[in-house]
């Protein structure tokens, strides 16, 4: 069995060569990229095929967390289940959940509701184009 756990925090801070794989233990590691960007990926084999899963970028994803969905990844494995299939649907799920539509766009910007930011929405929706481009 191999060993795990090899990367601390400090290790992680420190990772600044470009291209280095920093292994953690059975098939995760940090890549750290040429502009210095570090990504946690995991590697495996699944049906006879060597995959590869990103698990998210240091530091928003802690090497603790990493941890984590290594192990829920591996559990996918062992039970036959494609961890990169998995993601996708998990979040086509949650993308399916949302309104996300030209015409609740223009609502949202025509009714004055600016979460985004969009304060000038109001005035390019007005007059004749609001019921040409969003029939309310």
């Amino acid at each position: 069995m191999k060993s795990t756990n090899h990367l601390t925090e400090l290790a992680c801070k420190k990772a600044s060569t470009p291209g280095k794989k920093l292994s953690d233990g059975h098939g995760m590691y940090l890549l750290v990229h040429k502009n210095g960007s570090k990504y946690w990926r995991l590697d495996f084999r699944l049906n006879g095929k060597r995959k590869t899963l990103a698990i998210g970028v240091w530091p928003e994803i802690s090497l603790t967390r990493a941890r984590e969905l290594r192990e829920e990844a591996r559990d996918h494995i062992q039970r036959g289940i494609d961890p990169l299939k998995h993601k996708r649907d998990q979040q086509r799920k949650r993308v399916a959940g949302e309104e996300r539509t030209f015409q609740c766009f223009a609502r949202n910007g025509c009714s004055g509701n600016n979460h985004d930011g969009l304060k000038n929405m109001r005035l390019m929706f007005a007059g004749p184009w609001r019921n040409m481009s969003c029939p309310i």
